[in-house]
């Protein structure tokens, strides 16, 4: 995995060339491609323990809900195929399948505490030699997304990322989650309601029987309402405690609203975030493993303090207090998931918070002697694993949280990456829709199955442009063709725009021909993405080209023009060429200077 440089090159080169505006004819091959749906599996029994020695007979495939035969079939133990009969999955040089570990911080859903107890967990895994560092990647993400230690990385490098990234938690400055510091407001606020109602502590000390009042208060009776009667609108027959719930919704509809606005844009830049970093993944083969460490990740933000809310007035139903307990982001969650299982990324929660001392004691009270309302405790617990249950279990992975021992929550998702079950199945041809349902299911009763719950059928284009982005970004290499970069010198800017004579250099010997026809012809597809650094936006190209091979293919190039126009700035070029005949694919990335560095 690393970059390849422009240069200068003075090549023998052989082929003459016809580019897409000299209209070139469409490519007509005998080529069959057959869709093979891959399917990793983790089984555990009752106790959450791993289940080993299962074979194919033990399980059922379902492809959108009709049983389809396993083809291939593979049990691994740490990293390794148990046996290599017939049947088998294929692999690349006859070994397993690489794996790789990405370990995503969301830091605008982690405390800066909590972020450090994950660094030193992972610092030790690396010493214990549990993972590969070279197939280690560490994301960070604020509202972009950053590589903090790329894939090839050794581990002393790792460890140095590591290292800044914990000294940059040091420095931030902690505080309280926007649900804790919500809590803490309502609570407030439910306390000033009554005073200025006359139904808290201050009010009902100078009210007739306020000993009796209160010790209704402490024994339930279904909540503010079954205080004292009355005909208050917000409790409808709450008398004091309605008055109350009438003040309290009426002050709660600010902070609730900026609430629900605050947590679904951070949630909402999370997801587009995650959904990044995914794409960039798409290009990578094996195990993909996305580790991801936050404090909570809600699908609906702003729901628990309206439950809050509602536990303090339960039939008190403000059209705000409705909207909020409606706000739903769980079609996003889906969306994203879908978008993981299409590029087989397992997603992993580690909610690196651990186990709370305790919530709100003093909310945790009301919600006993509420009478049957959750605690806020509870409310926050539910809420910030509802969007990280949603991703786990559609992709297969699972939440790790309410843990204080970081380090063995690693080791069990580590263990996981080498010790699985992978099969493989041909996927019926349908055009009813390119999303398609994948259930397995175990014979044996008492085994829980985990897998990716749908695959998505993409186009080549889909594909080859996800690998692009692979290799823009992470800096993924794919080779097979043996394409090196050139360019010519870089002519003078028009209109402030530089223009770069891309050359992109093929070996002829590994372009196949075009069946039939007099002249041996190949055709070839060049697609570039460029990345401008400064403004942070992508160029994209695409040519076609068809070329008359030399009769002896040996030590000769096919050269392909692309001519880029950039403005000045540091540009990082993916490039891509597609051997239209042979379906082989090249994905190769570099990184340069256009123009002066002060321009």
């Amino acid at each position: 995995m690393r970059r390849f440089g422009i240069v200068v090159l003075l090549l023998t080169l052989s082929a003459s060339v016809t580019t897409a505006e000299e209209e070139v004819p469409p490519v007509f091959s005998e080529r069959i491609e057959v869709e093979l749906v891959n399917v990793e599996i983790w089984a555990t029994d009752k106790a959450g323990r791993p289940v080993v020695g299962l074979g194919p007979e033990d399980l059922v495939v379902r492809h959108d809900g009709e049983p389809v035969e396993i083809e291939f079939f593979t049990e691994f133990r740490d990293g390794r195929p148990r046996t290599e009969g017939e049947g088998d999955l294929p692999s690349e040089a006859g070994g397993p399948p690489p794996n790789h570990l990405v370990v995503y911080f969301d830091e605008l859903n982690l405390h800066p505490k909590n972020r450090s107890r994950v660094i030193e967990a992972l610092r030790e895994l690396l010493d214990d030699g549990a993972v590969e560092p070279s197939r280690t990647l560490i994301l960070r993400q604020t509202r972009g997304l950053f590589v903090v230690a790329p894939f090839g990385s050794g581990e002393r490098e790792i460890d140095s990322a590591l290292e800044r990234l914990a000294e940059e938690s040091v420095r931030s400055a902690g505080s309280a989650s926007p649900f804790d510091r919500a809590v803490r407001e309502i609570e407030e606020l439910w306390a000033r309601s009554q005073d200025t109602a006359g139904s808290g502590t201050t009010g009902l000390a100078g009210v007739p029987g306020a000993a009796t009042l209160e010790a209704l208060a402490e024994g339930g009776g279904g909540g503010p309402s079954g205080t004292v009667g009355g005909s208050g609108q917000g409790s409808g027959g709450g008398g004091l405690g309605g008055d109350a719930c009438d003040i309290m919704v009426s002050r709660a509809e600010p902070l609730i609203q900026s609430l629900t606005r605050e947590r679904g844009g951070q949630v909402g830049a999370t997801l587009e975030r995650l959904s990044e970093a995914i794409t960039f993944l798409a290009g990578l083969d094996g195990v993909k493993t996305l580790l991801y460490v936050g404090d909570r990740l809600e699908s609906s933000p702003g729901a628990e303090v309206a439950r809050l809310v509602q536990r303090y007035c339960p039939t008190s139903q403000p059209g705000y207090l409705m909207d909020a307990l409606a706000a739903d982001m769980s079609a996003d969650f889906l969306a994203v998931s879908g978008h993981a299982n299409a590029n087989r990324v397992t997603f992993y929660a580690l909610q690196a918070e651990g186990l709370r001392a305790g919530g709100s004691s003093s909310a945790s009270r009301q919600g006993s002697r509420r009478g049957g309302g959750a605690s806020s405790e509870a409310l926050r617990q539910a809420s910030e694993r509802g969007g990280l249950l949603t991703l786990s279990a559609e992709t297969g992975g699972r939440v790790l949280s309410g843990r204080n021992e970081i380090e063995e929550s690693l080791h069990e998702i580590v263990d996981e990456m080498g010790t699985y079950y992978s099969l493989a199945y041909l996927a019926p041809a349908t055009q009813d829709s390119p999303r398609h349902e994948i259930e397995v299911e175990s014979v044996a009763p008492g085994i829980e199955v985990r897998h990716r719950r749908s695959y998505l059928d993409k186009s080549a284009d889909e594909r080859v442009r996800e690998k692009l982005l692979g290799a823009l970004n992470l800096g993924l290499v794919s080779n097979p063709l043996g394409i090196r970069l050139g360019a010519e010198a870089i002519r003078e800017p028009v209109a402030g725009r530089f223009v770069l004579p891309l050359r992109v250099l093929v070996p002829a010997e590994s372009v196949m021909a075009l069946p039939g026809g007099a002249d041996v012809t190949g055709s070839l597809a060049v697609k570039v993405i460029a990345h401008d650094a400064a403004a942070g936006t992508l160029h994209t190209v695409d040519r076609q080209f068809r070329v008359r091979l030399p009769e002896q293919t040996a030590d000769q190039w096919v050269p392909l023009g692309v001519d880029l126009e950039r403005p000045a700035g540091v540009h990082t070029i993916a490039v891509g060429v597609v051997d239209e005949v042979s379906g082989r694919v090249s994905y190769v990335s570099t990184t340069l200077q256009i123009g002066p560095e002060s321009e």
